[in-house]
């Protein structure tokens, strides 16, 4: 009875009608609407797509009571609507309607543009905001230009809230690679900003930019995002090197020279491969060595490899309306390459004698007949003699071309073929090498076995220094 009479005591004050709600049962609670709920109570919609959420008036016992006067309005970066075919009734006439006072309401909304926004639900006077994350599948209209001239500047602005990583933005030697094109030359970066790149597109370039390490600061959790452009960018078009060649039917092995045409040199690291199906790898497309190279990029030197046949295909081509681009293309050359007319061979009794320089001169000397090593004596390595008449220092190293990755070897042996006495290996010969070894041999005549372990060899250098 005390109960009972202290809530009468609240009834009388005027008060009762919210002190007794704790009883679950009470027709208080029961019908008059406290708070709007949505299905889902947060959105993340892909840019450019629509999701539904369901939303219900509850009452303070979490039942669902009828709702009036809905409305929804959204912020910037979504739109929402209410569904217009959801939850519809037959009126008098037999045509299907919205009903006045539904027990739940469906809006559609869709995500615009990249941002962290939201919705908000109005119905029978209380509000609901619905939190809303828009994730972009792509870059639309993100471009200045998009058939820029050679050293034109193009940037890239990203939309809504999108940024780049700040740890890219603010060191400047993080920013290449920030923007790529699938197939082509990454363009040179010029300035970073929190929400755009600028860059000049190397020339050959015809895709859609892909922009890297973007950032949703709205939803950081999903981590950095590579996006790309829905636009295309097209460069001019520089197809081939214009090039003239020393020698068009050299042998293999031979050196030729290859002299640049006008507007054009030779970067550096500028190698050259021949052959039907360049770019590629062997047998359509056979690497050269590079013997020199001029200082000022005007020509490089290469030594041809052996029994291969088309066009001159050369990697590090610097066009003078782009010099801050490297690429690789086509010359306007092609040769026909004969057998090397110096060749080792897979015996010692057959090998032929290498003539060492005198004092102070250097042997290059080019072996061009392909063969594959099987180890150490396999019988597939390649063997030559050297024959000295007096105490005779030297150095030798053997290189193969850059593009072939090949762990390679040099092993001086005695005239028996039977003792070391000079072994160039181990020393960086993995990927290309070069391997080098010093040597002090007395007079006599020794055998020279030329390794690969590994890869197929249609082109060595060995060089002999005499001291």
């Amino acid at each position: 009875m005390k109960r009972t009479v202290r809530c009468l005591v609240l009834l009388a004050l005027g008060a009762g009608a919210w002190a007794c709600r704790g009883n679950p049962t009470s027709d208080l609670d029961r019908g008059t609407p406290t708070g709007l709920q949505a299905d889902p109570s947060a959105l993340f919609i892909d840019q450019g797509s629509s999701v539904g959420v369901i939303v219900e008036a509850k009452d303070a016992l979490n039942q669902v009571v009828e709702m009036n006067s809905i409305s929804a309005t959204a912020s910037a970066g979504v739109t929402v609507l209410r569904d217009s075919t959801y939850n519809r009734v037959y009126d008098a006439n037999g045509n299907l309607v919205l009903p006045e006072n539904p027990t739940r309401a469906r809006f559609v909304v869709t995500a615009v543009s990249p941002v962290g926004t939201s919705i908000t639900v109005n119905a029978n006077g209380l509000s609901l905001t619905v939190p809303v994350r828009v994730i972009p599948v792509s870059l639309t209209a993100a471009l200045s230009n998009t058939a820029p001239a050679l050293g034109e500047d193009v940037t890239l602005t990203l939309p809504g809230q999108l940024e780049f990583d700040a740890a890219i933005v603010g060191d400047n030697t993080m920013w290449q690679g920030l923007v790529t094109f699938a197939g082509a030359t990454d363009p040179l970066i010029t300035d970073v900003q929190a929400q755009s790149v600028t860059f000049q597109v190397a020339p050959n370039t015809d895709a859609e930019a892909e922009a890297h390490h973007v950032v949703m600061p709205y939803a950081t959790s999903a981590g950095e995002l590579d996006l790309q452009t829905t636009e295309v960018v097209q460069s001019p078009v520089i197809a081939q090197m214009p090039v003239t060649v020393s020698n068009a039917t050299p042998m293999g092995g031979e050196v030729v020279t290859i002299t640049a045409g006008a507007g054009f040199s030779f970067d550096p690291a500028a190698e050259a491969s021949v052959g039907p199906a360049c770019p590629g790898s062997p047998p359509g497309c056979e690497p050269g060595m590079v013997d020199a190279r001029a200082g000022n990029g005007s020509s490089i030197s290469v030594a041809m490899p052996v029994n291969t046949t088309g066009g001159i295909f050369i990697t590090g081509v610097v066009p003078s309306a782009a010099p801050t681009f490297v690429l690789d293309l086509p010359s306007s050359a092609s040769v026909t390459v004969g057998p090397s007319p110096f060749v080792g061979t897979d015996a010692v009794a057959t090998a032929p004698a290498i003539t060492l320089p005198a004092s102070g001169n250097t042997l290059v000397i080019y072996d061009g007949e392909p063969f594959l090593g099987a180890g150490r004596f396999g019988s597939l390595a390649r063997f030559f003699r050297i024959t000295v008449g007096a105490q005779t220092a030297f150095d030798m190293t053997q290189t193969w071309p850059v593009s072939v990755h090949a762990d390679l070897g040099i092993y001086l042996r005695d005239g028996a073929n039977a003792t070391d006495v000079c072994v160039a290996d181990g020393n960086g010969g993995q990927d290309g090498g070069p391997e080098s070894a010093s040597c002090d041999l007395a007079p006599g005549t020794y055998v020279v076995q030329s390794v690969t372990f590994d890869a197929l060899v249609k082109l060595y250098r060995m060089e002999f220094v005499v001291q």
